[in-house]
């Protein structure tokens, strides 16, 4: 069986200025996804970084991501429409 890619979120803006982002769920079941499996993180499918998330806060809709080597502002902002992939 072949390894399928799928995209689960997409980045959709900053917030702060220690390099969280938002996330826009594509999947019904996102919060799963990002606490079991390892996660990917790029435009398309064929250019692909591993993603790894430091820091969940907040509730529901409010709830701010923390990616790994992404700690400022200009970080965030060059994965802004980026998604997030899992296998």
């Amino acid at each position: 069986m072949k390894n399928f890619i799928e995209p689960i979120a997409t980045v959709t803006k900053t917030s702060g200025l220690n390099g969280d982002v938002k996330l826009k769920p594509l999947s019904r079941y996102f919060d799963e996804y990002i606490v079991k499996n390892k996660l990917f993180l790029g435009k398309t499918p064929s250019d692909l970084n591993d993603c790894l998330l430091e820091n969940i806060r907040g509730i529901g809709k409010r709830r701010t991501f923390k990616i790994k080597n992404h700690n400022s502002l200009t970080d965030a902002r060059k994965i802004i429409g980026m998604n997030i992939y899992v296998k």
